[in-house]
């Protein structure tokens, strides 16, 4: 949700839309750290120096669009999709992450769940704003924010979104 354009903006409301941890503090959300995205929604924010509450109107922590075409491949346990380093391949249109995270893999697991994202670095559990192949977080689970990856999931594994093979669209946005 973004934040106020106008008006009183207070700390919580910014730790509520970015994330972080009490004592909240200022400093600990300046753009393109550990909380904030940088993107032109944020743009207002410095990434450095003096910050304001003011610097905050209209900020949000959704990224721009992260769009682009992943080339499925499969590997030898059955997990299909794209994993970096892996298999398939995966091209961008937009931006390249999602919320200043990347994405590390967009797969399925036929007989363990529909499809799974992850990104890095973890946001601890920082809302996922999605919708990849009619997916959103509406219908996800958070797996885990297991060392320096969350992962998301959807479904059983018995409809599973990402083929073996062939060329598939996505969008975070």
């Amino acid at each position: 949700m973004t934040l106020p354009t106008s008006g009183t903006i207070t700390l919580l409301e910014i730790a509520t839309e970015f994330g972080g941890s009490a004592p909240y503090s200022l400093t600990n959300y300046y753009r393109g750290g550990s909380h904030v995205p940088n993107t032109s929604t944020n743009a207002n924010i410095p990434t450095s120096g003096l910050i304001s509450l003011t610097n905050f109107y209209g900020a949000s922590v959704v990224s721009s669009l992260c769009s682009g075409t992943i080339t499925c491949g499969k590997a030898a346990n059955g997990l299909q999709g794209y994993s970096s380093g892996a298999y398939g391949s995966i091209s961008f249109t937009g931006s390249s992450t999602v919320n200043g995270s990347t994405i590390v893999c967009i797969r399925s697991y036929p007989g363990y769940y529909d499809l799974a994202v992850q990104l890095t670095p973890a946001r601890n559990n920082q809302a996922l704003f999605a919708s990849i192949l009619g997916k959103t977080t509406a219908s996800a689970s958070f797996f885990s924010s297991a060392y320096t990856i969350d992962t998301w999931g959807w479904g059983t594994g018995s409809s599973p979104v990402m083929p073996a093979s062939g060329t598939i669209n996505f969008a975070f946005n």
